[in-house]
């Protein structure tokens, strides 16, 4: 039997045309192509990233005004969302005070000096005002500043011690008079005394009269007695000169104590006045607490009606610093450092159109959540992205992050694939030790 042949004429005949050197050709091609595929792979390096989930936020991040009471709700602000200052009012609940009375009430009244001898002057001071609850508070203010003002301007106690003061200074001016007459008596006294000696002298001696030597005597007694006057007249002045000086010292006293007082009762109605206004705006003004942008949290209109708790606007702040927080797996997380470059896609701007935000790895924690790490991202353009867009601020923003480790050989990253799948990790067995209601979980 004829052996069966295995490839037909015309194969034969096109296998015989082929050159001798074309299989030569192609293994040549094929191995210089390797080598240049082995050189670049040496040659070229790629960035290794480790992924992470990425919330940005701020440093002052955005709050929501809830209503506190229920009722309608008066827009003072029309076209949201806009820019509004410190403390500014956006809207008011519907109540007994008029808005534009509080506002000029602590307009007014607001970090100014209560004790001032001068008091501004107020616009409807002593008109009728609306101001609901605050009422009580107000005129309770207003009756210590008036006692206040009658204390400090009342010429009573004025009165009363510039008398004293004439009267000392009278008892003064007398007291220096008797002083002068006593120091004279004493002076005439000791001449006197000298007389009276010399003529008892001369009248044992039988030299003068009894009649002269008793006028010696007598006069010598009237000086003594004189003298005598005198100083008690000077101890009566100076008594009284210390009478009038007491009782000017507690008139004194007793209108500074009556102003301590005053000052303290009105410092007490002022900061109760500011409390009432205070607890008067929480209840119902919505207000923004530092400038920044007002928007609507939910479709209200002007007197709609509004429950309590429920939110009605969003405030976000001006000059804010933004920044990254991320959770990092531990697979791979020790070789983030502080530093390395962070690429974030942001889940609200697909970075395809958008493009991406910039970081830098700030911080690293220290301590484990569950097998993850809190890393730290500046963002040193802010929420301007690659492509040069300004993202606008929400109250959450999530995303992913990609940080730059470090940049590996290609031939490395091949090496490893191939070796991950010649080699699978094998799954771990992890023990249950806890209730599920016991674990710990991460809202990120």
């Amino acid at each position: 039997m004829e052996p069966r042949e295995k490839y037909s004429p015309e194969f034969k005949e096109i296998v015989d045309r082929i050159p001798d050197n074309y299989s030569s050709v192609i293994v040549g091609s094929l191995s210089l192509f390797i080598a240049l595929l082995i050189v670049f792979s040496i040659i070229i390096k790629v960035p290794d990233r480790v992924t992470a989930e990425v919330r940005v936020t701020s440093t002052q991040p955005p709050i929501v005004l809830k209503a506190q009471t229920q009722g309608k709700i008066r827009l003072l602000k029309k076209n949201l969302p806009c820019d509004c200052k410190a403390e500014e009012y956006i809207a008011v609940l519907e109540n007994s005070a008029d808005t534009e009375h509080v506002k000029l009430i602590k307009d007014n009244l607001y970090g100014i000096d209560v004790l001032a001898d001068t008091f501004p002057s107020i616009p409807l001071w002593d008109s009728t005002l609306y101001l609901g609850n605050i009422e009580a508070a107000y005129f309770q203010f207003r009756q210590q500043r008036q006692y206040y003002d009658n204390l400090i301007h009342d010429s009573k106690y004025d009165y009363e011690i510039e008398l004293y003061d004439r009267k000392l200074h009278n008892d003064s001016v007398n007291l220096r008079q008797l002083e002068y007459v006593l120091s004279n008596n004493l002076k005439q006294h000791e001449i006197r005394q000298k007389q009276f000696r010399t003529d008892s002298v001369l009248f044992r001696k039988g030299a003068i009269l009894e009649a002269e030597y008793n006028q010696t005597y007598l006069d010598y007694l009237n000086s003594e007695r004189q003298i005598a006057s005198v100083r008690s007249e000077i101890f009566a002045k100076s008594q009284s000169l210390l009478d009038t000086q007491i009782h000017k010292e507690s008139t004194i006293q007793e209108y500074e104590q009556l102003l301590d007082e005053s000052k303290l009762t009105l410092l007490e109605a002022y900061h109760n006045l500011l409390t009432e206004i205070k607890n008067w705006e929480n209840a119902y003004v919505f207000k923004t607490p530092e400038a920044g942008t007002v928007e609507f949290v939910n479709l209200i209109s002007d007197a709609s009606f509004v429950s309590a708790g429920e939110p009605v606007f969003d405030v976000i702040f001006n000059d804010n610093k933004y920044f990254g927080v991320a959770l990092l797996p531990s697979a791979g997380g020790g070789s983030v450092k502080k530093g390395q470059k962070v690429n974030i896609k942001m889940d609200l701007y697909p970075y395809q159109e958008f493009g991406q935000l910039e970081g830098v790895v700030s911080n690293i924690s220290l301590s484990s959540i569950d097998k993850n790490y809190l890393i730290y991202i500046d963002l040193p353009n802010g929420l301007t992205s690659s492509s040069g867009q300004e993202f606008i601020f929400a109250e959450t923003m999530y995303g992913q992050a990609e940080v730059i480790t470090e940049n590996k050989r290609l031939i490395s990253r091949i090496f490893n694939q191939i070796y991950k799948l010649l080699h699978p990790a094998k799954p771990a067995i992890v023990r249950d030790e806890q209730p599920d209601e016991e674990r710990q979980t991460i809202q990120f």
